[in-house]
């Protein structure tokens, strides 16, 4: 590739589509990193990156643990967290900012922060 077609990084797209009319005009900058940040990481990773996202990494944690306790099948599992995690990354897209969550939720990161640990050091 020439230094004339280099890739536009990710991060610069979601501003450049932005200037585009009828395109997310209001969609707050950062958005797309953000709400694409929701969909491939973890929560405690989450939280790392952007601690004023606790609430939803909260809602994610939340999510893999009711999907691991009550769901059997690990397809069905996977699939229950991406349609999650999609309607959490829409949200975040749209600039829209989750309530505060209650305790049991917040410890629900913390369980699946040493969960994604046990799997890595199994590994």
């Amino acid at each position: 590739m020439s230094e004339e077609q280099q890739a536009t990084p990710i991060s610069d797209m979601g501003d450049r589509i932005r200037g585009i009319e009828g395109v997310h005009d209001d969609q707050p900058a950062g958005a797309i990193e953000r709400s694409e940040a929701v969909r491939s990481m973890t929560p405690q990773e989450l939280v790392e990156a952007y601690p004023d996202m606790r609430q939803e990494a909260g809602v994610i944690a939340a999510a893999d643990a009711f999907a691991s306790e009550k769901i059997g099948s690990a397809n069905d599992q996977s699939r229950f967290t991406a349609a999650i995690r999609d309607q959490v990354a829409e949200r975040v897209a749209e600039g829209e900012q989750f309530a505060d969550m209650n305790i049991k939720e917040e410890r629900a990161i913390e369980r699946s922060g040493e969960a994604t640990q046990e799997s890595s050091q199994a590994r």
